[in-house]
């Protein structure tokens, strides 16, 4: 375990728019995905490596926590309170054996974060014919979000696929540093669930072809409704080729402590 940790990340010196006549304008937005763990001494580098990039960035790096792997769990096997079945799951599928380890949009990936902006730069300035759009609906009282999602491409796309996530900001956590744990530690963008399957549902696009979907889900009462975000994004067997993340609500609060 100390190896690995020894290896990981290390401190090292317009809204996309549908219009009726088929015209797109779509900026690239690049998914970052972070494997991390609450047992990681050098995952809190990373994630200020992260919120680095998203002043840089903004909107166009939608950035995902993803908690399963080996820190993920204390030395005795018990999965930490941010550790789920997902998590666990893209874990084991990426056989991620560092962390942090990140992927930019399934294309480059590394467990050295200090690249990460690197690998974004360049992914960023690559065109993508791909627009997606996101709109979301909440029923308080049945605790259910609706998400829609409309994706529509200048070009046929072979083999794709949507995947829909929520992630949540703002829980107050602990987390392993490099000079102990911090019991009040606060995570973003932690990955919550999928409303897709968890590998993605297979969708055509192409010209003269929209996307229109809807997907219902019921939160979990230990997520706080306020802080969360749908992530959708598109990707084939070349890696992802749009992203897009909504605020669930509109009183979306980054950064206000889970109830």
């Amino acid at each position: 375990m100390a190896l690995l940790a020894a290896m990981s990340c290390s401190d090292v010196g317009e809204e996309e728019r549908f219009v009726d006549e088929g015209i797109m304008q779509a900026q690239r937005s690049i998914l970052l995905e972070d494997f991390t763990g609450q047992e990681c001494s050098n995952c809190p580098t990373a994630m200020r490596e992260i919120e680095k990039l998203q002043v840089l960035y903004g909107d166009s790096l939608v950035a995902v926590g993803i908690y399963g792997g080996p820190f993920a769990k204390t030395p005795g096997g018990k999965r930490r309170p941010l550790t789920n079945d997902i998590g666990e799951h893209y874990a084991d599928q990426r056989k991620i054996e560092e962390q942090p380890f990140g992927y930019i949009n399934r294309v480059r990936s590394t467990s050295n974060c200090n690249l990460w902006a690197q690998m974004v730069s360049e992914q960023i300035t690559q065109k993508t014919p791909i627009a997606i759009t996101l709109s979301n609906d909440y029923d308080e009282a049945g605790r259910q979000l609706t998400i829609g999602v409309k994706a529509y491409s200048s070009q046929d796309i072979a083999d794709a696929r949507l995947q829909v996530w929520i992630i949540e900001d703002g829980i107050t956590s602990s987390q392993k540093t490099e000079t102990g744990y911090d019991k009040n530690f606060v995570h973003n963008h932690v990955l919550r669930a999928s409303v897709t399957d968890w590998d993605g549902d297979p969708v055509e696009l192409g010209e003269g072809k929209r996307l229109d979907k809807q997907y219902t889900i019921t939160l979990d009462e230990g997520w706080n409704a306020g802080n969360l975000d749908v992530v959708a994004f598109i990707f084939t067997p070349a890696g992802v080729q749009q992203a897009k993340k909504a605020d669930a609500l509109p009183t979306h609060a980054n950064g206000k402590p889970s109830e």
